[in-house]
């Protein structure tokens, strides 16, 4: 009951985001118009409230962590592949953008692009009910 539940909760957040962002237009580049970003120690404590990073978490250290003494040798080894691998992907991530925000130019260009992005976060929802 509960499974069912969440899956339903989570399909109407996905379905809701989804409609958000493929409803958002192109975003203002005026200097006085964007938002400042987190400084570094917001972004750090932002970590504590992310359950996306508590479940990643609790799953790795419960799925990839070894028994008895060889256990807190095991979480280093977990972190610093963690650590590489989180880098890895951010910058990655980061490079995606730049390369987005050189290819679309145009207002419509954004919305296409985010109605096209709303539309793969709808269909995640496919997922949740496999």
């Amino acid at each position: 009951m509960v499974q069912w539940g969440l899956r339903l909760v989570g399909s109407a957040y996905l379905l809701w985001l989804g409609w958000l962002i493929g409803r958002a237009g192109a975003p203002s580049l005026a200097p006085d118009s964007r938002d400042k970003p987190m400084a570094f120690h917001q972004a750090v404590l932002f970590q504590f409230v992310n359950p996306k990073a508590w479940m990643m978490s609790l799953s790795a250290i419960s799925s990839f962590t070894l028994a008895s003494e060889a256990y807190w040798g095991s979480v280093a080894w977990l972190i610093g592949l963690f650590c590489l691998i989180c880098l890895g992907s951010c910058l990655l991530w980061a490079q995606f953008g730049v390369q987005v925000g050189q290819w679309l130019k145009t207002p419509l260009s954004w919305r296409r692009f985010n109605g096209v992005m709303g539309l793969l976060t709808a269909a995640c929802v496919v997922m949740i009910w496999r």
